[in-house]
């Protein structure tokens, strides 16, 4: 008898990463904090349909650091996501408070970080995300952080022991509501974006609104470039009216492609600003 064919792989499924950030309004608002509470358990509930892999936070996750009520209530809402997926953030200004003592760092999710993914307790933070045969490498660097030499050398030397790694670089403030760089993101783009190569997406907030850019490096020097980094700016949590709003992040493994839209739970609305639905609802090709 003829052998029997081995059956043919099922192709990898796409998975989604909910990104939000400047989630301080709705932590510290007080008619907004069932919002906040809602999107958490949204999130939470619908892990398992959407395939949500992961939720990340790129800064300003309260209004105040120094105020322990609004980490109180920003943890009471994040443990029911991290009942279903891993957290990953990125330290903003608000964050660090107005003392400047950094007490973020007193934060469960902050411990939760093995000691050899850290340097100097979160002020850069690294984690390898695996879905099935899919890896990804994430990258954090705190706001004040961000201009410091050392954390960015650190981060350096993490991307080139995994550079078999594409990399996502969560960071507070990186991009303007323009879609321009911002000028202290200029120093962590020539110090820490266009060295490494493996580092082909940001997300950041802080600007307020949303925005998009792409920018081109050449890694060999050769003239031409040959790596696209694409960067994503979404703060839309200022709007008292319409909270809520997070991105979801799907990428399909098979064509190594990423499809952006965003919605709230809390308003049930896919579009935030209706006349530029194209900054909301598009797909990145050839990401990784």
């Amino acid at each position: 008898p003829e052998p029997t064919p081995e059956p043919t792989p099922e192709p990898p499924e796409p998975f989604t990463l909910v990104w939000s950030g400047d989630t301080q309004t709705l932590v510290v608002v007080g008619f907004l904090q069932q919002s906040f509470i809602d999107l958490c358990d949204w999130i939470a509930n619908e892990a398992e349909s959407r395939n949500f892999v992961a939720y990340l936070n790129s800064g300003d996750m309260v209004d105040n650091g120094d105020n322990d009520r609004q980490w109180k209530l920003f943890n009471e809402g994040l443990v029911k996501i991290t009942e279903k997926m891993p957290f990953f953030w990125a330290i903003g200004n608000h964050d660090e408070g107005y003392e400047r003592k950094q007490p973020w760092k007193a934060q469960p999710f902050v411990a939760s970080i093995p000691s050899e993914q850290t340097y100097k307790d979160g002020e850069a933070d690294y984690m390898i995300l695996e879905v099935g045969d899919v890896r990804l490498l994430l990258l954090t660097v705190g706001y004040r952080s961000a201009l410091e030499e050392a954390p960015i050398v650190w981060l350096r030397d993490v991307c080139e022991t995994h550079s078999d790694l594409p990399a996502i670089l969560l960071v507070h403030a990186y991009l303007t509501a323009e879609g321009g760089l911002m000028n202290r993101a200029k120093i962590l783009e020539e110090n820490l974006v266009s060295q490494c190569p493996n580092i082909r997406l940001v997300l950041c907030g802080h600007a307020r609104g949303i925005s998009r850019a792409a920018f081109a490096y050449d890694d060999d020097g050769d003239g031409t470039p040959e790596r696209t980094v694409n960067v994503l700016m979404n703060d839309l949590q200022a709007d008292v009216d319409r909270p809520g709003y997070v991105s979801l992040l799907t990428y399909n493994p098979v064509d190594n492609s990423l499809s952006v839209t965003t919605y709230s739970p809390c308003v049930d609305d896919e579009i935030y600003d209706d006349a530029h639905p194209e900054l909301e609802r598009f797909t990145i090709e050839n990401v990784f």
